[in-house]
């Protein structure tokens, strides 16, 4: 159901439900906010007992108010909320901030309460943000709406911040000067009852107002609708996520904190990467990333100028870049031999450029001047020591200068100067435009994630190629399969390594020779075809791990020995045949593979289930394979469908990036053939949303860099 957050953000008129005359409760903070920041619009108090609070009529209820009320604002013990919100559907209000904490969050009562809650406002179409929230904030001038208990007014800007902590939203509104930051909208999701991050997402991406999304959340609960929603906002704004509750601890504090479905951290994380979202781990890189995309154009390369007056930050920032995976700039001999004409002699007019400490500011400014117009430079990182003159302000004053300038390329600086900076610039520098830190690797992750936003708008324009599929073939296997588990309702439901291989061949993957043989005769045939060495594999109605028990013979060399290895693996309980192979020599191992995390998350409560439904994205995993990928986990994790940017964060993040290219003599992975597994799995998944799990352990790959399959295993639901 889509929601009317017009309502909740852009009221005319106002009803706060639970006003009070108490200096410092709630009831009083709020109508001060809405009052004192020049809402403009309606603002009708009510309370049963005053007549009259902070200048404006009281009302009894908001039944006795004359007018149309847009929004109420709910300030009301927990068990008076559903009669509130009630008389609220009578009045035909379209929406409801429901500050009043006590629901879902303490459990038991609390979330049937809160059930209750969500069913009046359905039932009278209301869209309601929180219960337990700190309310919402609107800074255009048209608009200027503080629906907080925040103790100061938030700072105009392009920012949509939600989250799902409310004393963070406060804080956070503390801090905004100080980040040299503003906020557009700010909502406070609390319990998320009804108003989740994912109708946010779908607001803001028609919002003039809002240039970036930045959200805090404890958990996800409908990860479909995010995953859809964020792909959208992101193809057109940067989305910035802290999402808590990494650690198992953790998980157990956000699920006390707003009731949240936490945990599972993998399965976020590979949401996240999927859609394009930034996510950070605190939030001093998260604002800082905000602060950034306010103030930088989208870079052209990943080349990397620095300008500084200290060697030492200059090599530190140089380390940082590299880790990044951006670039040092080469500069052009021009730039080097002008910046020798304009520079002191012990200056080094390679990149960094050190301008030493007893720099001027006009050969700061040569310097970045320079740098900027040199056609080998994406970026610039300007970095200032105050050591010997205070110029910090005159070099930032000259960086808005170059901004403007250079306009298409990003510019950051880094002042370690004096304690007072920030308040010397506000005064000083009024209409700062530059974004500029205390740290050279805060600047640096601030230029890494421009250049990956530029990276994953580019990934939106590659079309992900036609996959040819014999899906008949693939069906009848996977009916026959489902029938046997009918049948036998307590055995494994997963297919034997015959059935799987034989779907992955359905589907063009690619597989080594191999026969299914239920006889001496049979099998020695079927290694005279395939030619020896091979393999001998159980393949099983009950056990899908053979390695673990035994169930595979590698390097078969001779009639003699296959013979002898067949009779010793026939015997066992509950086979459908044996399992011939080509011996593939394979030079490095790798791991793919499908799992339902979410749908295993959610399975913990019944709300979970019915929320999710069938529609629970799946994860594609992609990583170092063999016997030791449990001991090793270097694994990554994107979810479905697959997009271009998931299929490069399986294969450019991590060390698993080393291993695809020339290793010890071995040749590149061909990239496009990986790619071509990844998303025949996703067509895979699409065709059968019924398999709950898929692996492919291991996919073997020659020294030439070619790739096959070489064992299989699909679990149904």
């Amino acid at each position: 159901m889509k929601k009317d957050l017009q309502s909740i953000l852009c009221p005319k008129s106002v009803a706060v439900i639970g006003a009070s005359k108490r200096p410092g409760s709630v009831g009083n903070e709020i109508l001060k906010n809405i009052i004192v920041n020049k809402f403009n619009g309606a603002v009708y108090p009510v309370n049963l007992n005053e007549p009259e609070i902070l200048g404006l009529r009281c009302y009894k209820s908001v039944l006795e108010i004359p007018g149309a009320v847009d929004l109420a604002v709910i300030i009301v013990p927990v068990q008076a909320v559903v009669a509130t919100l009630e008389q609220c559907g009578q009045k035909k209000v379209k929406g409801a901030i429901i500050i009043s904490a006590g629901f879902k969050e303490v459990g038991g009562e609390g979330r049937d309460l809160e059930q209750q809650v969500l069913t009046t406002a359905r039932k009278h179409g209301i869209t309601i943000l929180g219960p337990n929230c700190l309310g919402a904030i609107n800074t255009n001038p048209n608009v200027q709406f503080n629906a907080t208990f925040a103790p100061l007014p938030a700072r105009r800007g392009s920012i949509g911040f939600a989250s799902q902590s409310g004393a963070l939203c406060a804080g956070i509104i503390n801090m905004l000067p100080t980040l040299n930051v503003g906020l557009a909208h700010m909502l406070s999701l609390g319990n998320q009852a009804d108003i989740v991050a994912s109708d946010v997402m779908n607001y803001w991406q028609n919002s003039a107002d809002v240039g970036q999304a930045f959200f805090y959340l404890e958990g996800i609960d409908n990860p479909a609708s995010f995953q859809r929603e964020a792909a959208a906002l992101t193809a057109k704004k940067p989305v910035i996520v802290i999402k808590s509750g990494r650690s198992n601890e953790g998980a157990k504090a956000a699920a006390s904190h707003t009731g949240s479905l936490a945990g599972a951290d993998v399965a976020h994380q590979a949401l996240l990467d999927s859609c394009g979202a930034i996510r950070e781990d605190n939030l001093r890189d998260a604002f800082n990333t905000a602060m950034v995309f306010d103030k930088c154009p989208i870079p052209r390369g990943n080349r990397v100028a620095v300008v500084t007056n200290s060697g030492g930050p200059g090599i530190l920032v140089t380390d940082k870049i590299v880790e990044h995976g951006l670039k040092l700039a080469d500069l052009s001999e021009s730039t080097k031999n002008f910046l020798r004409g304009k520079l002191m002699p012990q200056a080094s007019v390679n990149n960094p450029v050190d301008t030493i400490a007893a720099a001027s500011v006009e050969q700061y400014a040569f310097a970045m001047d320079a740098v900027l117009a040199d056609p080998n430079v994406d970026m610039l990182i300007v970095i200032y020591l105050y050591v010997t003159g205070r110029n910090d302000i005159a070099i930032l004053q000259n960086l808005n200068a170059f901004k403007k300038k250079y306009p298409t390329k990003p510019i950051l600086g880094v002042f370690m100067t004096e304690e007072d900076f920030n308040a010397r610039v506000t005064v000083e520098v009024p209409q700062n435009n530059v974004a500029y830190f205390s740290f050279v690797e805060d600047a640096a992750l601030g230029l890494k994630r421009l250049y990956d936003r530029g990276v994953y708008l580019n990934s939106l324009k590659t079309k992900p190629p036609v996959i040819n599929a014999n899906k008949a073939t693939a069906m009848g296997i996977i009916k026959n399969a489902m029938a046997r588990f009918e049948r036998e309702p307590a055995c494994n439901k997963t297919l034997t390594t015959f059935e799987s291989m034989e779907v992955f061949r359905s589907y063009g993957l690619p597989v080594p020779k191999y026969a299914l043989v239920r006889s001496e005769q049979e099998v020695l045939a079927a290694a005279a075809k395939i030619g020896f060495p091979v393999v001998l594999k159980i393949s099983s109605y009950v056990q899908s791990h053979k390695t673990d028990s035994g169930g595979v013979v590698l390097n078969i060399q001779s009639n003699e020995q296959l013979i002898a290895e067949y009779r010793r693996l026939a015997v066992r309980d509950a086979l459908e045949g044996l399992f011939v192979m080509e011996q593939i020599k394979g030079s490095r191992e790798f791991v793919a593979g499908i799992s339902s995390p979410f749908e295993d998350l959610h399975m913990l409560t019944a709300e979970g289930c019915k929320v999710l439904g069938s529609e629970a994205p799946k994860v594609l995993m992609f990583g170092l394979g063999g016997i030791f990928i449990e001991a090793l986990n270097e694994v990554k994790f994107v979810t479905l469908p697959l997009t271009s940017a998931g299929c490069d964060k399986l294969l450019h993040s991590g060390k698993l990036e080393k291993l695809l290219g020339v290793v010890r003599g071995m040749g590149a992975i061909d990239e496009g053939k990986l790619k071509n597994i990844f998303y025949t799995l996703d067509r895979f998944i699409a065709d059968f949303p019924n398999i709950a799990e898929l692996d492919m352990n291991p996919i073997m790959a020659d020294k030439a860099g070619n790739l096959i399959v070489v064992d299989a295993r699909i679990a149904v639901k």
